[in-house]
């Protein structure tokens, strides 16, 4: 009896930077379009108003990279990508949310008065420090972990 190990297709760069772009076209879109019908609510709710796209992206990312879609977004099902987990599988909705959440929550928390008009100074240090740490901490994994390119791989169990 002999064993055949299945060889493991990873995606390079520029397929998941493609994927994430159109992804970023998709979301644009459905958010012009929002803008445009619902612009006097969003005046309205001021900064709050933001919190709408974070929740869009949150629920287009969480479900779309999740066993529910096949762990592919629109952008990665046109260029033939997937998010897995270390076993191959698609990411169940907790996980793949979880790990929505730790790449879109930094970027829409940039520039917010998380802490009212006046925070201090170490609140401030550490919001940057959470913000462009963990930034960093996602690339430095993407990019050196030649292995799975898996740059996150949140809730697994060693």
């Amino acid at each position: 009896m002999s064993v055949t190990k299945e060889k493991k297709y990873i995606a390079d760069v520029y397929s998941r930077l493609g994927a994430l772009l159109v992804d970023t076209i998709i979301l644009g879109c459905v958010g012009l379009l929002l803008g445009l019908i619902f612009e006097s609510v969003f005046v309205k709710m001021g900064g709050w108003g933001q919190l709408v796209g974070v929740t869009i992206m949150l629920l287009y990312f969480g479900i779309g990279n999740s066993q529910r879609a096949g762990g592919q977004t629109l952008g990665k099902k046109l260029l033939k990508i997937r998010v897995v987990d270390r076993n191959g599988s698609p990411l169940g909705t907790g996980k793949a949310l979880l790990r929505a959440i730790v790449l879109i929550v930094p970027f829409a928390l940039n520039g917010q008065a998380v802490f009212g008009d006046n925070p201090s100074d170490i609140l401030i240090s550490l919001l940057t420090s959470i913000v462009f740490g963990g930034t960093l901490a996602i690339v430095y994994l993407f990019l050196f972990n030649r292995n799975t390119r898996q740059s996150l791989d949140l809730l697994q169990k060693s």
